[in-house]
């Protein structure tokens, strides 16, 4: 507890603390976060609470952050607290800027902590908020400190990727509390009751409760009131202690727990049906049990587990009427929310207004921008369909358009399988509606496309072309038809989308609409030799009207356009804006593909620090086609560095989800080559082919991506050299033959693209191709050099030279050359961390008895300390931080003392450019200075 409420105090304005506790149910989470805030507000620190709510049935956007918020100054507050209630309606980033600015300045008069308990509860909404609060906040002093239990996020991909997101958050601690020990219980005991309970007491408590502490509280509290033979389990201590209550204050218990989150007491006294007279006297008597808490407006429990329990207890129908009677009050009343309301009349068993309920939560959690939410409530809808009433029916806009508003709402929450399914159902039911069908089937080949069922979306496409008559309104045209172009342009046929680009330009002209304006010079960003303009002014124009899906998409265009003409920096920086700017929104799926992006650039580039910061940033598993693409680019930065596991995560990620699809082939192919080249360095030329021959022959290879061609062709045929030189020394001259035509024959496949980055590649295919022949050819070495030094590609630049160097070394005057080429790619391998090459360039010159650096190259480890200036001592120390030691251990073991080491690591640190000791040790391992 010391070390958490320093870690608090400790925080430096403008980088917001997290903490995050877990634990299963009952461990003791919230003791140990009213302890902290008891501490806290000691210290003169303002303390804002919320928690998640279990609406299993339905779900309320932004629950515990309007909770929390309800307990600040109201006039600080007000607008914020308008905008996440839906009493104000604001686009989503306005509405999250809203939240920030309230934040900050709240947390800028004094310390603050926003607790936000029961995370495993939490709805995406809520999630998006603080990762956006956390990543986004310049000003103020605060902290969120959030619980949840570890063994409920399994099936809660989305707490999942949250957690994920915020791992590399700092400063940042996460606490897992675990069960107490026979001595842990005996002092629990100590502190409940003021007397020691004996090794036989304590050994005896501790079996009954398994260690969990709210249960040693529970059983403390029941031999305490003088019952004997209590069970071991705390649904029966606590239900017995509900049986002790009298008859109005038991009712009154009752109705709270079937009410789930706090709520007004009226309304649970309503429900319990206790008369008014009785009703103090009732409260006042299930408080002083321990059963309910209340603040005097709300009542509540004091941990769920105790509501969970009086839940369970309840026979169906009481429970069910229970139900009824708090949502008919709540209708009356209007003291709840929508999903509230329709949660209880749906367990009341009142389907039609459970469903009517539901279409106005899913409205509400639209304005809130909370479409994951949403999704529920139209479900929901769905599945209670032939209970609504026909007006609610017409209120709702027919089936086929709560099919298509659910599919939406999935695909804005990344659910796109079950968007592809929903579109599905909306085109069947759209037979009888032909005005709405070509735009549910744009929508429909939309989410094939991103599900990973490319191969189906074309023909989709086409049939929402032809679907349309003269009488489909210019918005549904437009949209189709930018639907159809975005398709073609992907798939590398941009010159089949002139005419229909020439038809939404028309279009667009005619109406003067900035939306269709937008949709069609995006579609022309296909055509046009001015790629990079384009898409600029379709993302201005999407800003402008507020089109995020369209501002992601142009921004992704935009990208692609600057590295098909080399201009990586720049394609660098882009996708990293568009990356900030989707987060800024909380359109998850394009941040992903947009560090994806920003990520293949920053390994070109050689900026492999940052290049590791996004991918620490990105989920590792691949869940869909948006994290494919977001983690492809990972397994080419694990050949270059060495990291083997990171090389086969990616490539098996990326494998498992594309499998043999069509089309969407990118993410496969990219994290082919970059197992491909992980296996050249191991040595293993035959086992890369076994990689590269099948990503060659996957069909509908994306001809937008000739780079991509280009690098797998010129990995083969490295494989190919490899293999026969490694055959000539063996004497075998026919397997060398062979290999040499099996390269001469990929490389007359090579692509002819004006794409700087195809021209590097084959231009580093002939050479390596000369190689297999025994032939000297430097000029082809050079202009290989020369094309990567063009795109500030320091790494394959150096990896020529390596190559020009080897070539040298065979023939006597070639010494002097050599060792210039050499150098060159010795010092660029250790300024990048390429310990793969850096290992094959001190081997070279350690068998030609060539120095680097003035020290003897059969050292790689000593040369790349030299470089990065780390000495032998500190060498010591960067191994005992890597093994995980603390600073007065490594005192301690190198028998110094505990300062001389902060400097020493500190040192290290700025020697490395590492913020933290783990990075520190990662970039160790990359250089080969630790194991």
């Amino acid at each position: 507890m010391e070390g958490l409420s320093s870690f608090v105090e400790a925080l430096s304005p403008g980088a917001p603390g997290l903490v995050l506790v877990s634990g299963e149910a009952g461990i003791g989470k919230t003791r140990l976060i009213r302890e902290l805030v008891s501490r806290l507000s000691e210290a003169d620190t303002n303390v804002l609470s919320g928690a998640c709510v279990d609406l299993r049935s339905g779900r309320v956007p932004f629950a515990p952050l309007t909770k929390a918020l309800g307990g600040a100054p109201p006039r600080s507050v007000a607008d914020a607290l308008d905008a996440l209630s839906g009493a104000t309606e604001l686009p989503r980033g306005q509405m999250f800027n809203l939240l920030r600015e309230t934040v900050d300045r709240l947390t800028q008069r004094s310390r603050t902590v926003l607790v936000v308990e029961d995370l495993h509860w939490a709805e995406e909404a809520t999630l998006d908020a603080l990762v956006f609060l956390l990543a986004t906040a310049t000003r103020g002093t605060w902290t969120v400190v959030g619980t949840y239990r570890g063994e409920e996020i399994s099936d809660r991909p989305a707490l999942t990727a949250m957690l994920e997101r915020v791992a590399s958050h700092r400063p940042a601690r996460r606490i897992t509390l675990d069960r107490l020990s026979v001595s842990e219980v005996e002092e629990l005991v100590r502190a409940l009751t003021g007397r020691p309970a004996g090794p036989l007491k304590g050994r005896e408590i501790a079996g009954r409760s398994d260690g969990i502490p709210l249960v040693v509280e529970e059983l403390v509290a029941a031999e305490d009131a003088g019952r004997v033979g209590v069970p071991p389990h705390l649904r029966d201590l606590y239900l017995s202690r509900v049986d002790a209550l009298s008859a109005a204050a038991a009712a009154i218990v009752r109705a709270a727990a079937v009410a789930g989150s706090p709520i007004l007491g009226d309304t649970v006294v309503t429900a319990s049906g206790v008369a008014q007279e009785g009703v103090t006297a009732a409260v006042e008597e299930a408080v002083a049990a321990g059963c309910l808490v209340t603040d005097g407006s709300e009542y509540g429990f004091r941990h769920e587990l105790l509501r969970e329990a009086v839940y369970e207890s309840l026979v169906p129908s009481r429970r069910r009427a229970l139900h009824e009677a708090l949502a008919r009050r709540l209708a009356q009343t209007g003291g709840a929310n929508a999903a509230t309301v329709a949660r209880h009349w749906l367990e009341g068993g009142h389907l039609s207004e459970a469903a009517a309920c539901s279409i106005t939560a899913a409205e509400e959690a639209a304005r809130l921008h909370a479409p994951g939410v949403a999704h529920t409530h139209l479900e929901r809808v769905l599945e209670l369909w032939d209970e609504l009433p026909a007006c609610e029916r017409r209120r709702a806009g027919g089936r086929g358009q709560v099919l298509a508003r659910a599919a939406e709402a999935a695909f804005q929450a990344s659910a796109f399988e079950r968007a592809r399914e929903l579109a599905s159902a909306a085109v069947t039911e759209a037979a009888d509606d032909p005005g709405a069908l070509p735009g549910r089937l744009e929508r429909l080949a939309r989410f094939q496309f991103v599900a990973g069922r490319g191969e189906d979306a074309e023909a989709i496409y086409e049939q929402s072309l032809a679907a349309m008559t003269d009488d489909t309104p210019v918005d549904t045209r437009v949209q189709v038809l930018a639907g159809l172009v975005w398709r073609l342009g992907a798939t590398g046929r941009s010159e089949d989308a002139r005419p229909l680009v020439e038809e939404a330009v028309a279009l667009a002209d005619s109406s003067g609409d900035p939306l269709h304006r937008c949709r069609a010079t995006l579609s022309a960003s296909w055509v046009t030799d001015d790629a990079p303009t384009a898409a600029r002014e379709a993302r201005d124009l999407a800003v402008q009207v507020g089109a995020d899906d369209e501002m992601a998409r142009a921004y992704l265009r935009l990208v692609d356009a600057l590295r098909e003409r080399g201009f990586l920096e720049e394609a660098a920086s882009e996708a990293h804006d568009g990356a900030l700017a989707c987060r800024d929104r909380n359109i998850e799926t394009y941040r992903v593909f947009l560090t994806g992006w920003e990520l293949g650039s920053l390994v070109d580039l050689g900026r492999w620090q940052e290049a590791s910061r996004r991918l620490c940033g990105l989920p590792h598993e691949v869940r869909d086609m948006a994290h494919a693409y977001g983690l492809m680019h990972g397994a080419r930065l694990g050949a270059a560095t060495g990291d083997g596991d990171l090389v086969e995560q990616v490539h098996d990620a990326v494998r498992g989800f594309i499998g043999s699809t069509p089309v969407q082939t990118a993410p496969l192919l990219v994290a082919s080559a970059g197992r491909a080249e992980h296996l050249l360095w191991q040595a293993r030329p035959t086992a890369a082919l076994e990689v590269v021959g099948p990503a060659l022959a996957m069909p509908h290879f994306p001809a937008n991506y000739p780079h991509l061609l280009a690098c797998l062709t010129a990995l083969g045929i490295r494989a190919h050299t490899d293999i026969a030189r490694g055959a000539r020394t063996a004497s075998r001259p026919g397997q060398a033959d062979e290999h040499v035509e099996a390269a001469a024959s990929l490389a007359r496949d090579l692509p002819t693209s004006e794409d700087p980055s195809a021209a590097a590649w084959s231009v580093t295919a002939h050479a390596e191709l000369a190689r297999a022949r025994n032939r000297r050819v430097d000029d082809l070495w050079g202009d290989a050099i020369q094309a990567w030094s063009a795109l500030s590609n320091l790494y394959q630049a150096a990896y020529c030279h390596w190559r020009v160097a080897e070539t040298a070394l065979s023939e006597r005057t070639g010494r002097a050359a050599a060792r210039h080429h050499l150098t060159t790619a010795w010092e660029a391998a250790i300024g990048l961390g390429a310990k793969p090459l850096a290992d094959a360039t001190a081997a070279l010159a350690g068998r030609t008895r060539i120095t680097l650096g003035g020290v003897e190259a059969s050292d790689p480890a000593e040369q790349s300390a030299r470089h990065l200036g780390i000495t032998t001592r500190e060498r010591e120390v960067l191994d005992l931080v890597a093994r995980g030691r603390t600073n007065r251990e490594i005192a301690e073991i190198l028998m110094v003392g505990t300062r001389t080491v902060d400097t020493h690591v500190s040192r290290l640190l700025a020697k490395l450019g590492a913020s933290r000791r783990t990075e520190a040790a990662d970039i160790a391992r990359r250089h080969g200075l630790v194991e």
